[in-house]
Protein backbone atom coordinates (compact mmCIF):
# COMPACT_ATOMS: atom_id res chain seq x y z
CA UNK A 1 0.00 0.00 0.00
CA UNK A 2 1.40 3.42 -0.93
CA UNK A 3 1.66 6.14 1.77
CA UNK A 4 -1.56 7.59 0.34
CA UNK A 5 -3.21 4.20 0.62
CA UNK A 6 -5.84 2.95 -1.79
CA UNK A 7 -8.21 5.39 -3.45
CA UNK A 8 -11.50 4.75 -5.19
CA UNK A 9 -14.49 6.47 -6.63
CA UNK A 10 -17.78 4.59 -6.44
CA UNK A 11 -20.04 5.53 -9.34
CA UNK A 12 -23.74 6.32 -8.98
CA UNK A 13 -24.56 2.72 -9.97
CA UNK A 14 -21.86 1.22 -7.73
CA UNK A 15 -19.04 0.97 -10.31
CA UNK A 16 -15.65 0.89 -8.56
CA UNK A 17 -13.01 3.15 -10.11
CA UNK A 18 -9.55 2.61 -8.63
CA UNK A 19 -7.48 5.80 -8.42
CA UNK A 20 -4.13 6.87 -7.04
CA UNK A 21 -5.09 10.52 -6.56
CA UNK A 22 -8.72 11.59 -6.88
CA UNK A 23 -8.24 14.99 -8.54
CA UNK A 24 -5.77 13.57 -11.07
CA UNK A 25 -8.30 10.89 -12.04
CA UNK A 26 -10.94 13.56 -12.69
CA UNK A 27 -8.48 15.72 -14.64
CA UNK A 28 -7.60 12.76 -16.87
CA UNK A 29 -11.22 11.99 -17.78
CA UNK A 30 -13.66 14.68 -16.61
CA UNK A 31 -16.52 13.27 -18.69
CA UNK A 32 -16.43 10.00 -16.77
CA UNK A 33 -17.38 12.03 -13.68
CA UNK A 34 -20.04 14.18 -15.33
CA UNK A 35 -17.79 17.21 -15.82
CA UNK A 36 -16.48 19.15 -18.79
CA UNK A 37 -12.73 19.77 -19.26
CA UNK A 38 -13.17 23.45 -18.38
CA UNK A 39 -14.78 22.45 -15.06
CA UNK A 40 -11.48 21.10 -13.74
CA UNK A 41 -9.27 24.05 -14.72
CA UNK A 42 -8.48 26.78 -12.17
CA UNK A 43 -11.22 29.41 -12.23
CA UNK A 44 -9.23 32.32 -10.85
CA UNK A 45 -5.90 33.45 -9.40
CA UNK A 46 -6.72 31.96 -5.98
CA UNK A 47 -7.24 28.51 -7.50
CA UNK A 48 -4.04 28.86 -9.54
CA UNK A 49 -2.10 29.64 -6.37
CA UNK A 50 -3.86 27.20 -4.09
CA UNK A 51 -4.43 23.76 -5.62
CA UNK A 52 -6.42 22.70 -2.54
CA UNK A 53 -9.19 25.23 -3.32
CA UNK A 54 -9.58 23.85 -6.83
CA UNK A 55 -9.37 20.27 -5.54
CA UNK A 56 -12.17 20.93 -3.04
CA UNK A 57 -14.39 22.56 -5.68
CA UNK A 58 -13.86 19.87 -8.32
CA UNK A 59 -14.22 16.89 -5.98
CA UNK A 60 -17.35 18.40 -4.39
CA UNK A 61 -18.90 18.65 -7.86
CA UNK A 62 -18.00 15.01 -8.55
CA UNK A 63 -19.71 14.02 -5.28
CA UNK A 64 -22.76 16.12 -6.23
CA UNK A 65 -22.87 14.12 -9.48
CA UNK A 66 -23.55 10.99 -7.41
CA UNK A 67 -20.05 9.60 -6.84
CA UNK A 68 -18.53 8.47 -3.55
CA UNK A 69 -14.87 9.20 -2.74
CA UNK A 70 -13.07 6.50 -0.76
CA UNK A 71 -9.55 6.56 0.68
CA UNK A 72 -8.09 3.71 2.73
CA UNK A 73 -4.74 4.04 4.51
CA UNK A 74 -3.17 1.89 7.22
CA UNK A 75 -4.59 4.15 9.93
CA UNK A 76 -7.79 5.53 8.41
CA UNK A 77 -10.64 4.50 6.13
CA UNK A 78 -12.99 7.19 4.85
CA UNK A 79 -15.91 7.33 2.39
CA UNK A 80 -17.32 10.75 1.50
CA UNK A 81 -20.46 11.48 -0.46
CA UNK A 82 -22.97 14.28 -1.13
CA UNK A 83 -26.66 13.81 -0.51
CA UNK A 84 -29.18 16.60 -0.25
CA UNK A 85 -32.17 14.53 0.85
CA UNK A 86 -32.88 11.27 2.71
CA UNK A 87 -33.48 9.27 -0.49
CA UNK A 88 -30.10 10.27 -1.97
CA UNK A 89 -28.48 9.45 1.35
CA UNK A 90 -30.06 5.98 1.40
CA UNK A 91 -28.86 5.32 -2.16
CA UNK A 92 -25.28 6.40 -1.42
CA UNK A 93 -25.22 4.40 1.83
CA UNK A 94 -26.38 1.25 0.02
CA UNK A 95 -23.55 1.64 -2.52
CA UNK A 96 -21.01 2.24 0.24
CA UNK A 97 -22.21 -0.69 2.37
CA UNK A 98 -22.06 -3.08 -0.60
CA UNK A 99 -18.55 -1.89 -1.48
CA UNK A 100 -17.27 -2.19 2.11
CA UNK A 101 -18.75 -5.69 2.40
CA UNK A 102 -17.03 -6.78 -0.85
CA UNK A 103 -13.74 -5.34 0.42
CA UNK A 104 -14.16 -6.96 3.85
CA UNK A 105 -13.94 -3.58 5.60
CA UNK A 106 -15.86 -3.23 8.84
CA UNK A 107 -14.32 -0.05 10.22
CA UNK A 108 -14.83 3.06 8.06
CA UNK A 109 -15.76 6.70 8.62
CA UNK A 110 -18.68 7.52 6.30
CA UNK A 111 -19.43 11.20 5.86
CA UNK A 112 -22.03 13.21 3.95
CA UNK A 113 -20.08 16.36 3.06
CA UNK A 114 -23.28 18.31 2.47
CA UNK A 115 -23.63 20.57 5.50
CA UNK A 116 -27.40 20.11 5.33
CA UNK A 117 -27.20 16.32 5.43
CA UNK A 118 -30.50 14.59 4.94
CA UNK A 119 -32.48 17.81 4.59
CA UNK A 120 -35.72 17.73 2.64
CA UNK A 121 -34.72 20.58 0.24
Amino acid sequence: MSPMGRGHFLGPEGEVIDVFEHLAAVEEDPGRFGLRPEDVHPRDIAERRNREERRRRVLTQVLKNGFVRARFTKSRRVCEFWASNPEEERLRMAIIEAFLAREGIKDCVVHNVNGRAGSED
